[in-house]
């Protein structure tokens, strides 16, 4: 099950069911189906907008894709507004997120939203991460509009000393890179730093340790 933004209203999500690897099924793939199916019709009847989605694979990579953000704001120590208002940190996510589309390129991934539709955004994401200064501060005045602070997920799992999604995440990129002759050199460091802060046992060992963010220029320069 995978939550998106609904077609309808950007404020809302859909759920998205289905099978991530057909291939896996094998002759359960008809019954897997017709159980999603039946699943959906619950969620529905509940008040809950759902879908079923034949390319389920394609919608998981246009969110692994968004989700990029999550080891940059996890190392940032700095809420998503004060992230995105931060050059440094833009073009840090920039640089993982155009090396993750190379990759899923090579790999012949597609990625799209729930129905087939274009994640238009996404699409223009690299484009808008990269504006300089001056330019990107109206565009992300308007994008965080009504957020009040605010840090991913795998921010707070980092801050509580619980595991983090990061190898699921970039290491998927990494994964996929080393599969089909891709460098992910981004993604493998960010992998690297996220792991090596969160293998520090607790908070008090980490507040020891030092670890109050990696500034925007020094993490940049972490990534090469």
């Amino acid at each position: 099950v995978i939550t998106c933004p609904s077609p309808v209203d950007a404020t809302s999500r859909v759920l998205a069911l289905g099978i991530a690897d057909p291939s896996a099924a094998g002759d359960n793939l008809e019954g897997d189906r017709r159980a999603a199916e039946e699943v959906v019709k619950l969620l529905r009847s509940a008040g809950l907008d759902a879908v079923v989605e034949p390319e389920l694979s394609a919608v998981l990579h246009n969110k692994l894709l968004l989700n990029l953000i999550n080891a940059v704001n996890a190392l940032s120590c700095v809420d998503i507004p004060t992230m995105l208002y931060t050059r440094g940190y833009r073009l840090v996510w920039r640089a993982s997120l155009v090396e993750a589309k190379a990759v899923l390129a090579a790999a012949g991934i597609a990625t799209h939203l729930p129905s087939g539709r274009t994640d238009k955004k996404l699409d223009n994401l690299p484009l808008l991460l990269g504006l300089p200064q001056l330019l990107a501060l109206p565009v992300v005045t308007l994008a965080t509009r009504g957020r009040t602070g605010g840090r991913t997920s795998m921010a707070a799992d980092l801050q509580h000393g619980r595991p983090t999604e990061v190898n699921y995440i970039n290491g998927q990129v990494v994964a996929l890179g080393l599969k089909h002759g891709v460098p992910t050199p981004v993604n493998s460091k960010l992998v690297e730093l996220v792991n090596r802060v969160s293998n520090v046992e607790d908070a008090e060992a980490r507040s020891q340790v030092g670890f109050r963010g990696i500034g925007p220029e020094a993490l940049a320069r972490e990534v090469g």
